[in-house]
């Protein structure tokens, strides 16, 4: 057998193993860190049925004695700290890095394939890019946004599939979001641009419910081998104040609640040169189960945070950033959103957090600190 340095793809053909344990092997014995080691490491079995290759190759049975004796520990070791390998990759995540994306990423997908055969549908894309305007009273701000589920696939008939706007704030007041033409968003108008849909474009209802709508993709032209895209349009104006006048650090922003199995969640938000000022946003991640969805000012809220290593990256200033591989003809849906509302693209910053495989009832809201306000 050849040294080490020869590969994965050597080591399993002299060992007529797999290649995914050869090279979990090879990683682990290049690292000199411990917690390293354990992480790559293959498990017991896939180590036992290495160590038995090697000695019908001839390998020195003391090597594999001794082989079999640290296979056995380490066995020991997963058994007592965890129980399982699963469980003992969790604690691993907590102390290196690299393991705690591993992880995370390979468990938002296992959730995403079971929520996804339980609702009986799946999304390929769930995008909301979200613009914050400034209003002529202080204490409100105006909201352009442009939100779809792309390549929607249902696998059960009766599957219900809903694309939700929804207002969090203090004051609790009905749902008074209109179309980007300034037309109320109801039964009969609802704020599809079909000029980015599927052709022919999808049958939709809308209901309303306090202070949410939700459009809810009707018809049964949709299933497995046929997708959807769905993109609306809509513009509202929120009680939001631009300032902090208390002296406290509130918090203001925009967010969305992962409410579909998701392949990918992309959200963007831009903010006016006038709103928050000098304020990059930081990212809340909210468990909207049993007490739904959450002000991210309530204290009470804070213990339903959850700590995933999702971030917020910037796309600078104006809109020639933001192309997204992900979703056809992005910049001119932002650039309709602008126009619409009659606002200068080059006055917004924006902000951009892409989430994959996010995880079912979750919240994700951008959130920025009010500045003070100069007397």
């Amino acid at each position: 057998m050849g040294p080490l340095a020869s590969g994965p793809q050597q080591l399993a053909s002299a060992l007529g193993t797999d290649k995914g344990s050869a090279s979990r092997l090879l990683k682990a014995m290049r690292s000199r860190d411990p917690i390293a080691v354990v992480h790559l490491i293959p498990g017991p079995e896939p180590l036992r049925r290495l160590l038995r290759a090697a000695r019908d190759r001839g390998v020195s049975e003391a090597l594999i004695v001794a082989g079999e004796k640290s296979t056995d520990e380490f066995e020991s070791l997963v058994r007592s700290a965890a129980g399982d390998r699963v469980r003992f990759d969790g604690i691993l995540s907590t102390l290196l890095p690299e393991a705690r994306v591993q992880n995370e990423r390979r468990l938002k997908q296992l959730l995403y394939r079971g929520q996804s055969q339980l609702k009986g549908y799946s999304v390929d894309v769930d995008f909301t890019a979200i613009f914050i305007h400034p209003a002529p009273s202080e204490t409100e701000l105006e909201y352009g946004v442009v939100s779809g589920m792309l390549g929607v696939r249902r696998f059960r008939p009766n599957a219900v599939v809903r694309l939700v706007a929804r207002r969090i704030s203090d004051e609790h007041l009905p749902w008074q979001g209109t179309t980007l033409q300034g037309k109320p968003i109801d039964h009969t108008v609802v704020g599809r641009l079909d000029q980015f849909c599927t052709a022919p474009t999808a049958e939709v209802v809308v209901e309303e419910a306090g202070d949410s709508v939700s459009t809810v993709l009707a018809g049964s032209a949709y299933g497995p081998s046929h997708a959807v895209d769905l993109v609306l349009g809509h513009r509202s104006r929120l009680p939001a104040a631009r300032y902090n006048v208390d002296g406290g650090r509130s918090l203001s922003g925009a967010g969305v609640e992962v409410d579909k199995p998701t392949k990918l969640l992309h959200l963007d938000v831009f903010v006016h040169t006038d709103v928050y000022a000098g304020a990059d946003p930081g990212l809340v991640i909210v468990d909207t189960a049993f007490r739904g969805m959450a002000n991210i000012n309530d204290p009470r809220r804070v213990p339903d945070r959850v700590d995933l290593i999702e971030r917020v990256d910037s796309l600078g200033r104006g809109l020639g950033r933001v192309r997204a591989s992900h979703i056809a003809c992005y910049a001119e849906m932002l650039h309709h959103v602008v126009g619409s509302c009659g606002w200068n693209p080059d006055q917004f910053r924006g902000y951009r957090c892409l989430m994959q495989h996010p995880v079912y009832g979750t919240q994700v809201t951008m959130g920025f600190v009010r500045p003070q306000k100069r007397v």
